[in-house]
């Protein structure tokens, strides 16, 4: 009993089954190379670049479909969703903010963003007059990444999930 106990309240583990986690982490390596590209974008042209905030969204999209093809032994599965949902992207946002982070930290990335950096701090996603480059990084970009991949996995829960519930249901 202690098991069925302790494996009820570990929503992680429940959250992150292994597909999630190389999705993760594929996320994570993307955001890496999108705040490399980032970096050398000062205009802000290149479409792919803001990458490194919207990452954490596919885990989290990810972790909300999953739940139509693995269910959850303890929760219905519209909840089921919406707590992978939650668990997957406080988690995915974390480890891409910190990434991300240490990305910019690089001496040549830090090289890129400063020599394409306008005479007064401009820069399209990591002006000085915003703060330094990390500090960027690692806040605003962290909490915007959770926010949006809290975003992706509810509107998935509520127009995917939702529906494929409500037409099994009615069989």
């Amino acid at each position: 009993m202690a098991s069925l106990s302790s494996a009820r309240s570990n929503a992680f583990a429940r959250a992150f089954v292994p597909s999630t986690r190389v999705v993760t982490l594929v996320a994570v390596a993307l955001a890496a190379v999108c705040v490399v590209a980032a970096a050398g974008d000062a205009d802000g042209e290149l479409w792919w670049a803001p990458g490194f905030v919207l990452a954490p969204a596919v885990p989290a999209v990810w972790s909300a479909l999953i739940t139509l093809w693995r269910p959850d032994p303890f929760l219905r599965t519209i909840l089921a969703a919406l707590q992978r949902t939650l668990v997957v992207s406080l988690v995915a946002a974390a480890l891409v903010a910190c990434v991300n982070t240490v990305v910019v930290l690089l001496p040549p990335v830090a090289h890129r963003i400063t020599t394409v950096m306008g005479p007064d701090g401009a820069h399209h996603y990591f002006a000085t007059r915003d703060g330094s480059p990390w500090s960027i990084t690692l806040l605003l970009g962290g909490t915007l990444s959770l926010g949006l991949a809290l975003i992706a996995g509810t509107v998935v829960t509520v127009v995917v999930v939702m529906p494929w519930c409500a037409v099994r249901r009615r069989r």
